[in-house]
């Protein structure tokens, strides 16, 4: 496991966790963060896309009121090894259940301080909140800068997708 992150409240009795188990997506649910179970493939990488080598969750899920909305990344299966940011919706009671996915990337390096770096070609979100209407996105580029990008949350609503 490389990434994991957890849903900000309660399913009944459980939390439950976003993981990558290499190369993809799964979620699992505990009462105690001792037992697991229930663990389930939740999305797959896809060969030759942006998201072809690998991909997990870059911020905790964003509640709404029709859906989760999850900010992850995908790695593309190219040399160059490209993070790119996406953005998909999940059912509210049942998160293991895909409402959604925007099939391009909202944010991928091109800036230089995205290209060059400890990891080139690198744009990896690791939090977002919701700020005057709007989503800030905090990323590292290259593995050496932090920056910020915003999004209006109009723009993320499922119902308007």
């Amino acid at each position: 496991m490389r990434t994991a992150g957890m849903f900000p409240r309660k399913f009944g009795d459980d939390y439950a966790f976003l993981l990558r188990y290499p190369p993809n997506m799964w979620i699992s649910y505990t009462p105690d963060f001792k037992t697991w179970h229930s663990t389930k493939l939740v999305w797959e990488i896809k060969p030759h896309s942006w998201y072809g080598r690998k991909l997990g969750m870059s911020c905790p899920p964003i509640e709404q009121d029709d859906a989760w909305l999850l900010f992850w990344h995908g790695k593309d299966d190219t040399l160059e090894g490209r993070y790119r940011l996406g953005v998909m919706w999940l059912e509210l009671d049942d998160p293991s259940k895909i409402l959604k996915v925007q099939e391009q990337p909202i944010l991928e390096p091109g800036a230089d301080y995205e290209l060059d770096g400890l990891y080139p070609y690198c744009c990896y979100a690791c939090g977002a909140v919701e700020r005057d209407g709007r989503y800030l996105v905090y990323y590292g580029a290259a593995d050496h800068t932090a920056c910020v990008a915003s999004v209006p949350v109009e723009d993320c609503l499922l119902r308007n997708q």
